[in-house]
């Protein structure tokens, strides 16, 4: 069975990025994007029997719609799934408009017990090492 991953989160989180550097090589644009973020369409490529998907970021207002379409499509393709929602952290927590974001697709798609896995991405040094510190608190996100 084939196994799909989908990147999911806001415009510029580095959804890109991510998966051009689990692949080995630049497959989806990625880079600096200023007022929207540069995936505007669903997006996939297949690498060691792992179909990677790149998804436009659900908070960009000008193409929510196209963004909801993309995750809709990319739940059709036969498989099993793993979703990855990425976020960012702001003075040390979450940044609400990535919990948003992931409520709103994990609401909204219809997988009971679909796996997910959340990526903190850009995290500085000290944040870093605080994280480590508590760890446990960190896995109940």
């Amino acid at each position: 069975m084939k196994e799909n991953y989908l990147f999911l989160g806001n415009p510029g989180i580095g959804k890109s990025t991510l998966i051009n550097c689990l692949i080995g090589q630049q497959e989806f644009e990625s880079g600096l994007s200023y007022g929207a973020g540069m995936t505007q369409l669903f997006q996939k490529s297949t690498h060691q029997d792992i179909v990677y998907m790149d998804t436009p970021g659900l908070a960009d207002r000008e193409i929510k719609q196209q963004a909801a379409a993309a995750i809709t499509q990319a739940l059709r393709q036969s498989g099993r799934y793993k979703l990855f929602f990425m976020v960012r952290l702001e003075n040390g927590r979450v940044v609400s408009e990535d919990l948003a974001t992931i409520e709103t697709v994990m609401d909204s798609i219809d997988m009971e017990d679909a796996p997910f896995s959340i990526v903190i991405n850009n995290v500085k040094k000290r944040q870093y090492e605080t994280m480590m510190k508590k760890a446990p608190s960190f896995s109940k996100l």
